[in-house]
């Protein structure tokens, strides 16, 4: 059974653009508000030893995919190889704090294209439940050691996750597409890499 990011990328790419416009919008109003409360941390990421890029994320939704599949597919074709490279190691050793594919010298090659958690990670955040109640998450070590001390600025996730599972819906039913998906960066390229290769056996 194919799973979702299968099924959308096989819809043509007139019907899938209306949505991938909507969550560029949607990540924009992401960056923005990230960049405000990071400002008044006076934290900006710089990269670091203990990078995120190394954490094995997981991400659940097509659109996302597909945003970031958008922006690997307009790569030059020299470097697209390369990042296929890593990406097929990185997917058989995916518990072995191997860098992300898209990570070179310490920067996302598609930085505009990354996925919602790539975006919102680093800074303490909250997420209000429909239950009404709240989960405070801390920051990465890079933060926690520059804001000690500091007072906390309320970061809450909570409409951005919102926003995005229901651009989700909306773009699933359509474009017809059905399935699960759970994949990180590196089973993404992958799976879109294999699927760009028409000569092979499916």
């Amino acid at each position: 059974m194919k799973n979702g990011l299968e099924n959308a990328l096989s819809v043509e790419t007139a019907l899938r653009k209306p949505f991938l416009d909507r969550i560029a919008l949607l990540f924009a109003d992401m960056d923005e508000k990230y960049r405000r409360v990071s400002d008044q941390y006076g934290f900006h990421c710089q990269g670091c030893e203990d990078s995120c890029c190394r954490t094995t994320f997981y991400h659940h939704t097509v659109l996302e995919s597909l945003y970031l599949l958008e922006g690997f597919g307009r790569m030059d074709k020299n470097l697209r190889a390369d990042v296929s490279k890593r990406a097929e190691i990185v997917s058989c050793r995916p518990h072995e704090g191997l860098f992300c594919p898209l990570c070179e010298d310490g920067r996302c090659l598609l930085y505009a294209y990354r996925p919602m958690i790539c975006r919102l990670h680093g800074i303490a955040h909250e997420v209000h439940r429909p239950d009404r109640t709240v989960n405070y998450g801390p920051g990465c070590a890079a933060f926690e050691a520059v804001t000690e001390n500091k007072p906390y600025v309320v970061f809450d996730r909570t409409e951005f996750y919102w926003a995005l599972s229901n651009l989700e819906q909306e773009a699933r039913a359509a474009l017809g597409v059905s399935g699960k998906i759970k994949m990180t960066v590196s089973q993404m390229v992958t799976a879109f890499e294999y699927r760009s290769r028409p000569h092979e056996k499916r």
